[in-house]
């Protein structure tokens, strides 16, 4: 299985196979033993951790570890693409922009300016790499300007519909 994770700002990539884990591509032996609910002791090449699952906190896990609490961030693929197009801490009534997330040509425009969206609904559609994109919604609300036209080629991060 394949996890990624940001402990304390820190980012960690995790393997598990069968009776170890690869962290950041380091083989790492591990043992487990639960101790009650929600409590285990984790066995890490002779150091012993003593593990409690407390409740989560923004949708984050939280774990005290040997009496220290640490907040778990777990990052799933939707969270890596939104960070890596600087979308990671913005709220959806926050975006005022939809940008293309990479270079391309407009094959469609599916909105027009003072239309009323949906978050989810289609916006744009982009063909990049002989691929089409469908470029949907953040968020709910009225477009203010569509300032692409069928046909143009766009670059990455270029706006595509403003709210």
């Amino acid at each position: 299985m394949h996890s990624e994770y940001s402990i304390l700002g820190e980012s960690f990539t995790l393997v598990t196979e069968n009776n170890h884990v690869l962290v950041n591509g380091e083989k790492v032996h591990y043992a487990i033993e639960k101790t009650g609910k929600g409590k285990v002791i984790i066995f890490i090449d002779r150091q012993t951790y003593e593990v409690e699952k407390l409740p989560e906190t923004k949708g984050n896990l939280v774990v005290k570890v040997n009496q220290k609490e640490l907040e778990v961030v777990i990052q799933n693929p939707v969270d890596k693409i939104l960070e890596k197009i600087g979308l990671a801490h913005v709220q959806p009534d926050e975006i005022t922009d939809v940008n293309s997330p990479m270079p391309g040509t407009i094959v469609e425009i599916l909105v027009k300016e003072g239309q009323q969206v949906k978050k989810g609904d289609p916006l744009v559609v982009l063909e990049a790499m002989k691929m089409e994109n469908m470029i949907k919604s953040p968020r709910n609300g009225m477009i203010r300007s569509v300032p692409v036209t069928k046909g143009i080629i766009i670059e990455k991060n270029q706006p595509l519909v403003r709210f």
